[in-house]
C-alpha cells in the first residue's frame, strides 16, 4: 500500500512534465519562420557559378541567363511552403530588366525583398557604379551561404541527439525512482520509530 502511494505521483509528475514541453516546443516551432534550405544551395551554386561567369568576360545578363539555365530551380522540401516568388523568379526578372538595358541600379532593386539574393544585388550594384570585382563578392556570398547551410545541418544534428536521449531518460527516471529512492526511504521510514 506504501509503495503504490510513493511511486504513483512519480508518473503524475512525469506526464505532467511531458506535457509542458511539447506544448513549449510546439510554440517555439510555429513561431520561427520556415527556412527553405533547397532554396539557399540554390542561390549558393548560382552565385558561384556566376561569379566564374563574370570572371570568365560574360557580362552579368549573359551570365545570369546561362546559370539559370544549367540550373534547375530550387525544389521546396516537404515540410516547406512554396513561395510565390523565389530567388529563381527573382534572378529571372532581373536577367530579362538587364537583358533590355535597363540601368543596373534599377533592375537589381527587385532582389532586394529577398534575403538570399539581396547581397548579390548589392555586389552588382556596388560594381556597376564603382567597378569592384564583382566576382570576388559573388564567390564570398557563395562560402557564406554553405557555411550557415552547413551549421543549420550540424545544429540540427545536435537537437536530434537530445531528441533521442529524451524517451530513454523518461524512461529511466521512473524506474530510478521506484527501484532506487523509494525502497531506500520506505526502508528508513520502517526504521524510524515514530511515537
Amino acid at each position: 500500500m506504501t509503495a503504490g502511494v510513493a511511486v504513483s505521483p512519480a508518473w503524475w509528475w512525469i506526464w505532467l512534465a511531458v506535457g509542458a514541453g511539447l506544448v513549449v516546443v510546439t510554440r517555439r516551432s510555429s513561431s520561427r519562420r520556415p527556412v527553405d534550405p533547397a532554396a539557399g544551395r540554390w542561390v549558393a551554386a548560382t552565385s558561384g557559378l556566376l561569379a566564374e561567369c563574370v570572371a570568365g568576360g560574360l557580362d552579368l545578363a549573359t551570365g545570369l541567363g546561362s546559370v539559370r539555365r544549367a540550373l534547375p530551380p530550387p525544389r521546396a522540401g516537404p515540410s516547406q511552403p512554396r513561395p510565390a516568388a523565389g530567388p529563381d523568379s527573382t534572378l529571372a526578372a532581373v536577367e530579362s530588366m538587364l537583358s533590355l538595358g535597363v540601368d543596373p541600379e534599377q533592375a537589381w532593386r527587385l532582389a532586394d525583398d529577398d534575403p538570399l539574393v539581396a547581397p548579390i544585388a548589392a555586389a552588382a550594384r556596388r560594381s556597376a557604379v564603382s567597378g569592384v570585382a564583382l566576382a570576388d563578392a559573388l564567390r564570398m556570398h557563395a562560402d557564406d551561404l554553405e557555411r550557415r547551410d552547413g551549421a543549420r545541418g550540424r545544429r540540427r544534428d545536435a537537437r536530434a541527439g537530445v531528441l533521442v536521449t529524451l524517451p530513454l531518460t523518461l524512461c529511466f527516471l521512473p524506474a530510478f525512482g521506484c527501484l532506487g529512492l523509494a525502497p531506500v526511504v520506505l526502508g528508513l521510514l520502517d526504521q524510524l520509530q515514530l511515537p
